[in-house]
């Protein structure tokens, strides 16, 4: 399987591994239904992301009715779009995230639950 989806994961990709991390594992036909429930999409677009999916390697499908399961954990796909935005925000720098996030918008007591995590962290 090839795994194309360290460039990124698009909105619509995103929302697809939602409902399958809910389910973990569920057949196309029933995946399209909540699709359209959800977010009032055609059968025929669902199953256009689901296929793209299972190309970039983020969807599992099996079986004769195409059951399909993430292949991907949500804190993979976080990790992913977080280095995505660092490295096209920050040229990859998550040192210059942190800065920017210290310097415009943080409070004191987040500043403290940082400093809390990075102790944390660094006793590892």
């Amino acid at each position: 399987m090839i795994k194309d989806y360290k460039n990124g994961i698009c909105d619509s990709e995103l929302k697809v591994l939602e409902v399958l991390w809910g389910e973990k594992e569920i057949i196309a036909k029933e995946l399209s239904i909540i699709l359209k429930d959800v977010y009032g999409w055609e059968k025929s677009t669902a199953y256009t992301v689901i296929r793209r999916m299972t190309e970039k390697g983020l969807i599992l499908r099996s079986g004769k009715k195409f059951t399909c399961e993430p292949a991907i954990t949500k804190e993979e796909a976080l990790e992913v779009e977080i280095d995505k935005f660092v490295e096209r925000l920050f040229s990859g720098s998550k040192d210059q995230l942190v800065a920017s996030l210290l310097g415009n918008s943080m409070t004191q007591p987040q500043i403290a639950v940082l400093r809390q995590m990075v102790q944390e962290f660094t006793a590892l």
